[in-house]
């Protein structure tokens, strides 16, 4: 009885690891617009952003070809712009699998994402910084599904890139003594000289705890055959 026990558990507690949606971004590109004192026109900008839907709240919006996700708990979502765990997260992508219209009545496949935290300081006001990146490319098919199931991709046409640009953010917040909201906002604008996306699956940590599980499993029923 023990040794089938062991085996029953071994098989149902083994399945193979569940995949969770992890997509890397590096970027090149050049400043177009700034008011933001770091930035200025033509400079030169790269950088590595990461999501990872593991760490979302799950697809926000029911219909099909769209989709929405969001963390405000935690901060690598979407990473490589704000580091650190200060302030609260506001993590952020919407994916358009062909359904996103552009100028024109054409539907083209779109992925925005926003790296984003919020600053509270002791006076009652908050501080903001952002990172967003609007992807659109003329004429290629590399969104499967809503799912951040996407095609390794490599683009560095100025005139495939067409619908895409990306903007730092930054600014402040408060309300006034009639209650008011007060924001001051800051942005530097840059158009991409070549994005590079690829794709990676990793085991969600519910399917690791599964496969240890079937691990223990099949060595129990190595011990109960031994004896």
């Amino acid at each position: 009885m023990f040794k089938r026990l062991g085996f029953l558990v071994a098989l149902i507690c083994a399945p193979l690891p569940a995949l969770a949606a992890v997509i890397n971004i590096e970027y090149t590109g050049h400043i177009t617009s700034s008011d933001i004192s770091l930035y200025s026109y033509g400079q030169q900008v790269s950088g590595n952003v990461q999501i990872d839907l593991s760490k979302s709240n799950g697809d926000e919006l029911p219909e099909d070809y769209k989709s929405r996700y969001s963390s405000w708990t935690n901060h690598d979502m979407v990473a490589g712009y704000n580091t650190g765990d200060t302030g609260y997260p506001g993590d952020t992508i919407e994916l358009f699998n062909n359904s996103n219209e552009k100028y024109g009545g054409n539907y083209i496949d779109y992925l925005w994402l926003m790296d984003s935290i919020v600053v509270p300081l002791t006076d009652g006001s908050w501080e903001y910084y952002s990172l967003q990146m609007s992807l659109g490319f003329a004429g290629l098919d590399w969104i499967n599904n809503d799912s951040l199931d996407i095609q390794d991709t490599f683009v560095n046409d100025s005139s495939v890139f067409d619908w895409s640009f990306g903007v730092y953010a930054s600014g402040s917040g408060s309300y006034d003594s009639n209650g008011e909201l007060r924001m001051n906002n800051l942005a530097a604008f840059f158009s991409f000289d070549s994005v590079k996306i690829t794709s990676a699956s990793v085991p969600e940590p519910s399917a690791w705890l599964l496969l240890l599980a079937g691990v223990l499993g099949i060595g129990l029923r190595r011990k109960l055959v031994l004896r």
